[in-house]
Order: structure tokens, then sequence, then C-alpha cells
């Protein structure tokens, strides 16, 4: 269990102020934290296969981005006045 002194330290780090109630449940919390962390620290996943979910999410933003540019240049080019791919308007103040 981390220490009163660690939870202050950490409170003073993270420029919060706590009350001594919220210390102890902090203490509780973060512990709990670490622990799930050396949880996995223990797994061994040297035999575990790659996934491309990622770079499918990736590849499909950058598909949904020029999608969205390329709607944008129609818009632009419908307005009646515009600067540097921005809608050019009279000022407001």
């Amino acid at each position: 269990m981390i220490s009163k002194k660690e939870i202050q330290h950490i409170a003073q780090l993270a420029r919060i102020k706590i009350t001594k109630k919220e210390e102890k449940g902090f203490a509780k919390e973060l512990s709990l934290i670490l622990d799930y962390f050396k949880q996995i620290k223990r797994v061994k996943a040297k035999n575990l296969q790659t996934t491309n979910y990622l770079i499918s999410k990736i590849t499909e933003y950058k598909c949904q981005k020029k999608q969205v540019s390329n709607k944008n240049q129609n818009l632009l080019k419908m307005a009646p006045e515009t600067k540097n791919d921005y809608l050019k308007i009279k000022s407001v103040l």
C-alpha cells in the first residue's frame, strides 16, 4: 500500500489539495492501480500475433479526411469570395 507521505507528494506534484479522508481513498485506489500494473507485467506476450486493426482504422481515417477535404473545396468554390482556403466575409466588429 502506498504511504501517506507518497500520496502527499503526488498531490503536491499534481498541485491539488486533498483532505486526510481523501488521502486514505487515494492510497487505496492508487495501490489497486499499481497492483494491476504488476499483473500486466507478469503476462508473457512473446508469442502473440499482431493485428492489423489499428492500421485499418488509420487508413479509414485518412480516407474520411480526404472526403471532408473534397467537400470543403466544393463549398469554397460556391462561396462568393475566398482567401487562402477560407471564406472571406465582412468584418463583424
